[in-house]
């Protein structure tokens, strides 16, 4: 007799049902066990609920509901050392967004607890980059304990000099493990500067970082393109009203081409270049640190809020790795 035949396996379909691990993904299975499905999503999508600011300082913990309901439930949060205070004082606003995000009143109290929040992108602090409020652009752990601030100018060639000097081991060495912070401040000192400057920040936090290392790499062939430039367009261009000025800069240094090869939009780049208050902010910022710090040159250094002085031959980066070192104690 004939053995009869295995139904033959179904094929892969995109469209299957998944399991609860394969929608979570990897970095959600230990919510999953600590919450069960549900609830567990609340901490993959955290930022979501309470917005990126929050989110970096607090982590949901757990949620502990009455016997047989799953409502009026307590959440502990895991709050960064000296942010409990406000995250106590924004619960109100937590438990309200918790609730919108669960459609019901699955929450009625909210408890914090201090601790260390776990870093992102499996311990990758690189990856982390935010807007801080003076305008600058900041990687890494923002409540790392030792914190760099660059003050720099797309037209310095110190600056770049630097980047090409310092920036593997400041991201590598020192933010990738949450230790340091390093925040770039832009110093706008010309025309060519201003007009750089708004290209780097145009894509946002995510390609900032990226795109500023670039415009260094490039800042020769930028120099050269301008000083290749007939002195009468210049000075035509120098004549235009503001939202007008740094698109004509960037077709002149070929930036626009520059950055579409580089990811970003014509479209958003031309919105960028057109917007006075992105030229505003900049030019702030400039000012802000001139009263603030006396910064005077660029690249300018501020370590824990001082500013960093420099002495003898020594090539800068030395000098600053040294005083690194220092802060943390190695």
């Amino acid at each position: 007799m004939a053995k009869p035949r295995k139904p033959a396996p179904e094929p892969e379909r995109h469209n299957r049902s998944r399991s609860a691990g394969e929608l979570i993904g990897a970095a959600g299975g230990a919510a999953f066990k600590r919450f069960g499905f549900i609830q567990g999503a609340i901490v993959s999508r955290w930022p979501e609920i309470v917005g990126d600011r929050y989110a970096r300082v607090s982590q949901p913990e757990s949620i502990r509901f009455p016997a047989g309901s799953r409502k009026g439930g307590t959440l502990t949060l895991l709050v960064e050392g000296a942010h409990a205070p406000l995250m106590q004082h924004l619960g109100p606003m937590v438990i309200e967004r918790v609730n919108r995000f669960f459609g019901y009143e699955a929450i009625v109290k909210l408890v914090t607890r201090q601790g260390r929040i776990a870093a992102p992108n499996g311990g990758d602090w690189t990856q982390t980059v935010t807007q801080t409020a003076e305008g600058g652009f900041l990687m890494g752990n923002p409540d790392a304990p030792v914190k760099l601030v660059e003050f720099g100018s797309m037209t310095c060639p110190h600056c770049a000099d630097f980047d090409k000097a310092a920036m593997e081991a400041i991201t590598n060495t020192y933010v990738k493990s949450g230790r340091v912070s390093f925040e770039f401040r832009n110093f706008v000192r010309d025309p060519l500067d201003l007009t750089a400057s708004v290209v780097a920040r145009c894509g946002g936090p995510a390609s900032f970082f990226g795109l500023t290392t670039q415009l260094f790499e490039a800042q020769k062939e930028l120099f050269a393109r301008m000083q290749s430039a007939d002195q009468a367009t210049l000075a035509a261009i120098d004549q235009l009203p503001p939202p007008q000025k740094l698109p004509r800069f960037a077709e002149l240094a070929g930036l626009k081409e520059w950055a579409a090869m580089r990811g970003v939009p014509s479209a958003k780049l031309d919105q960028c270049l057109a917007d006075q208050s992105q030229t505003d902010r900049l030019v702030q910022m400039q000012s802000d640190a001139t009263s603030t710090y006396q910064i005077s040159g660029t690249p300018s250094f501020l370590l824990n809020g001082k500013v960093v002085e420099f002495e003898g031959s020594d090539p800068l980066w030395t000098q600053l790795e040294a005083k690194l070192r220092s802060a943390l104690g190695s």
